[in-house]
């Protein structure tokens, strides 16, 4: 059975999301922390795993909405999930202040607005409430969502709607709630939230971890007062490096729901991981092919969007697609640099020139007027000795 692995991500919040620079990068921190969007999906034909990674800021914790809509023949199941799988993608395309509201609630509140809204579950992932949900009208559904916390405008009706018209459609719905960790440290304070701020700058791209990067909390007065547990949770949402949730269903096919972050504004980059026995594109072509390389017995596609959340006006379908080595950045024909996409076939041959006359010629070139200058060197001491 064909086992097909998607890197996908689908994020709904109020606030935008701020673009970064580029994505096709050659650092291995930027390709956990650049994108606003990434989750990984494991698909055997019938089951798929999606495991989806949040990137919030901290102003924005408070209006942070989390909608994932999925096509299901059977209730989904929502986990922990593992952020080994982003170091995994990672891998193989490197060179070598808060108030109380902020944290959510204890539970899922019912009302008479929302009788035609059903819970399948609802649960506690590390900083998550989560709530698996049927619902027959999008009404009933909006006024859930709101009266549950996740104040999502009318604006959002057509889109709903849309998925509604889908059979069997469940909306994972996530909110931020930091009173399961860190129930000891709240609330949060202006200290924190200053302390993140200054502290995010001096860290830059590099991959955020409080034991390597203490030193900095010591020399910022302004998280003299703050607690760094806190600040270790929030810099990690920031950075999209917090715990990872893992929904499991039974779609048609494998699919990426992108209409669903068009309710937002704002620019987004979205990556997305495709291993299966071929390479893929996506059949929409919302997702640009960008990179390919060979996975054991299998390929893995790396494929992404960058630009208006407002573009995003359909879901992802992949279908298979034919192996070009130019896009394979461990291809041994490429001299080691990382493929940019699609590009002319002098794109190519001028980087592998430039690699050989950087890595090759360059080096023999000063190897041979070295051995030269020692010789002239030598015998110009011969000369003047024999004098």
């Amino acid at each position: 059975m064909k086992k097909l692995l998607i890197a996908i991500f689908v994020f709904c919040s109020l606030a935008s999301v701020a673009l970064a620079d580029g994505f096709v990068v050659a650092d291995y921190a930027a390709f956990l922390t650049v994108p606003e969007q990434k989750a990984v999906v494991e698909w055997d034909g019938v089951t798929e795993e999606l495991t989806i990674a949040s990137k919030v800021s901290a102003d924005g914790l408070g209006n942070f909405a989390w909608i994932v809509p999925v096509v299901s023949a059977s209730e989904p199941v929502v986990e922990e999930g593992s952020l080994d799988l982003f170091y995994e993608m990672a891998d193989l395309f490197m060179e070598r202040e808060l108030e109380k509201s902020y944290l959510g609630g204890s539970s899922f509140e019912t009302s008479s607005l929302s009788r035609t809204v059903t819970v399948v579950e609802e649960k506690k992932i590390d900083i998550y409430d989560v709530a698996v949900l049927k619902a027959e009208k999008v009404d009933d559904l909006l006024a859930w969502l709101n009266e549950n916390g996740y104040e999502i405008g009318d604006e959002a009706l057509p889109v709903l709607e849309k998925y509604l018209e889908m059979e069997n459609v469940y909306f994972i719905a996530n909110k931020i709630n930091l009173e399961n960790e860190y129930a000891g440290f709240l609330p949060v304070t202006a200290a924190e939230n200053e302390c993140v701020k200054l502290a995010i700058p001096e860290i830059g791209d590099d991959y955020y971890d409080i034991y390597k990067y203490g030193w900095i909390f010591a020399d910022i007065e302004e998280c003299a007062d703050a607690q760094l547990e806190l600040v270790d949770a929030l810099i990690k949402l920031e950075r999209g490096m917090s715990t990872p949730l893992k929904i499991s269903f039974e779609p048609p096919r494998a699919f990426y729901p992108m209409q669903i972050s068009s309710i937002n504004g704002g620019q987004s980059i979205v990556d997305v991981y495709v291993v299966a026995d071929e390479p893929v594109i996506d059949e929409s072509g919302l997702l640009e092919l960008k990179q390919m390389t060979e996975y054991y017995q299998d390929f893995v596609t790396f494929l992404s969007f960058e630009g208006g959340l407002a573009e995003m006006g359909a879901d992802s379908w992949f279908v298979e697609s034919s192996y070009d080595e130019l896009l394979d950045p461990n291809g041994p024909d490429n001299w080691g640099y990382v493929g940019h996409g699609e590009r002319e076939q002098w794109y190519y041959w001028w980087e592998d020139i430039k690699y050989f006359l950087w890595y090759t010629a360059m080096p023999v070139s000063i190897l041979i007027f070295a051995i030269v200058g020692f010789v002239v060197v030598v015998r110009a001491l011969v000369k003047i000795i024999r004098k």
